[in-house]
């Protein structure tokens, strides 16, 4: 199976993935209004939604699936998520937010709550090969930030690993290099568990859904910190 290339695409509030190689994958998907931007981001690796082969959700935020329904509706492309965040996709709604920092409520003033719900045709995804999308690609469930959040490990250097750490402050603005908790969680407790779980891979640089990439050893810091 063919390797994949990982180009980041910087939406309104997060960061989508585009994985490039045999088939085509679209990780996350921003808010609703990023569609005009994501369209435009695609375009400039000359790709287009009508050749994506899926749509893989880390978990189900507002501001990572906004735009999964539509892409599902209009290009009939399938949509992958983990069971355990379906309830929250169906609904359409983050539903109630955890801060993990003093402030970080703010948060959801900004960033829409609510989304377009996907309520069918959904691909589940769970722990280990990503098989059908018949390639190497391997899938961890990463919960904490979401009971559902997973993590995709591209190869043997590289995870996608959504919001189960952030890159900085302020969304990544400054010091994005720098790996720390995210804003949200339902669970720190999990979120350190996940984290350590990662971190017994191979992985070398963590690709995440808000500022980064980050390396392994900056997020062996802030575990053992």
């Amino acid at each position: 199976m063919g390797s994949y290339q990982i180009i980041p695409l910087k939406l309104q509030f997060s960061n989508a993935f585009l994985l490039k190689g045999e088939k085509i994958a679209l990780v996350d998907t921003g808010v609703a209004s990023d569609l005009p931007k994501l369209i435009k981001l695609l375009a400039v690796h000359k790709v287009t939604l009508k050749e994506l082969d899926c749509v893989l959700l880390t978990h189900a935020h507002g501001d990572h699936v906004g735009n999964a329904k539509q892409i599902q509706d209009e290009f009939k492309c399938p949509i992958a998520i983990h069971p355990a965040d379906v309830d929250r996709l169906k609904e359409g709604y983050n539903g109630k937010l955890k801060p993990v920092y003093a402030g970080t409520q703010l948060i959801t003033k900004v960033v829409p709550q609510r989304f377009t719900p996907v309520t069918d045709n959904l691909t589940m995804i769970e722990e280990g090969p990503l098989d059908f999308f018949d390639s190497d690609i391997q899938v961890f469930h990463t919960p904490g930030h979401t009971p559902g959040s997973v993590s995709l490990g591209i190869d043997s250097e590289n995870v996608l690993a959504g919001d189960l750490l952030i890159g900085g402050y302020l969304g990544g603005v400054f010091r994005s290099h720098i790996a720390r908790y995210p804003y949200f969680a339902d669970s720190l407790e999990e979120v350190r568990t996940s984290t350590k779980k990662l971190l017994a891979e191979s992985y070398q640089t963590y690709y995440l859904g808000h500022g980064g990439p980050v390396s392994k050893n900056s997020v062996k810091g802030l575990i053992q910190g």
